[in-house]
């Protein structure tokens, strides 16, 4: 008995001094591997902050956190930063080359004027001079529908034009844009011509949807060779209200259709007009407004159509 007594005490003091040794080398193993797996884990969230402060420090939003492959929710987080950083980039790419692009088309009539009010103060004879007066204010008429059409678009980017949808009278407002716009088509003779439907109504922002329709009409007429028409259609349909603006004029090819919504672009038949190359980008955000996309066709030397199918109110 006494020596079973004595082989139990052994073994238990070989156990205790065992788990003594390995007690703490557990302890350390799991100190390490908790200290190996937290840096591991939150390696991602360094990256993003590194990122950040890269950004901030240096302006550059071409600097992206990169992480893929995995499926937690730091790597989605890495995703989803690295898709916002893009978006803003691109935001911030527009809005210099917007910037870029109005300077440049205002400089150009700007000095166009400055050379005509020079030549008016040199000039001696009387007639002369009133028609390089005349020709000024024509200028300056240019400039005011630049800056206004410049600050409607910057108002519209940077969402200070609030969208008030209400029931409007349609018919009655695209009368009103075909006769406003009855002078400048004889001006051009182009024959104007007016379809609408009586009595349409839908939810809509009236000075929108009239400025929309004047900047699209007012291409037609622009666009439009001497002699030819001009359509304005409003049509209401059984799953909507359908709007169609569609003239003869010069058309357009498959790589102008690609950039004409590009905003200071302007097809090279039509550089002589007086657009300013914004009427088309105005709309487009006018019609994503109204949540409608636009629907074009358009074929050299035979004209273009562009049309809007707006739900009805019940939809």
């Amino acid at each position: 008995g006494v020596k079973a007594a004595d082989a139990e005490a052994a073994a238990y003091v070989l156990v205790l001094r065992v788990a003594l040794i390995l007690l703490p080398l557990m302890i350390g193993l799991t100190a390490l591997g908790g200290f190996l797996i937290a840096r591991g884990a939150f390696r991602p969230v360094g990256r993003m902050a590194a990122t950040a402060e890269a950004i901030v420090s240096g302006g550059d939003l071409g600097r992206r956190v990169g992480l893929h492959g995995g499926r937690d929710e730091l790597t989605r987080l890495s995703r989803t930063l690295d898709s916002m950083l893009e978006r803003l980039d691109e935001a911030f790419r527009r809005e210099r080359q917007f910037t870029s692009d109005a300077a440049h088309e205002l400089r150009t009539p700007l000095n166009a004027v400055r050379l005509l009010c020079q030549e008016a103060m040199d000039e001696t004879d009387s007639g002369r001079r009133e028609a390089l007066i005349a020709e000024i204010m024509e200028r300056i008429d240019g400039l005011s529908r630049l800056v206004a059409q410049l600050l409607a678009l910057s108002r519209m980017d940077a969402g200070r034009v609030p969208v008030e949808m209400r029931d409007v009278d349609v018919s009655r407002l695209m009368q009103e844009v075909a006769h406003e716009l009855e002078p400048l088509a004889q001006d051009a003779d182009i024959s104007l011509e007016a379809e609408v439907d009586p009595g349409v109504r839908m939810n809509a922002d009236a000075s929108l949807l009239t400025r929309l329709a004047v900047n699209l009409l007012g291409n037609a007429i622009r666009y439009g060779r001497r002699g030819g028409h001009a359509w304005l259609k409003l049509t209401d349909e059984a799953d909507g209200v359908c709007l169609a603006v569609r003239d003869d004029g010069v058309g357009m090819s498959p790589e102008e259709q690609e950039r004409m919504w590009d905003r200071f672009w302007r097809a090279d038949s039509s550089r002589h007009s007086e657009g300013t190359g914004l009427g088309l980008a105005i709309a487009a955000e006018i019609a994503r407004r109204h949540g409608v996309t636009i629907s074009v066709a358009s074929e050299e030397g035979r004209g273009t159509v562009f049309t809007f199918a707006f739900p009805s109110n019940e939809a």
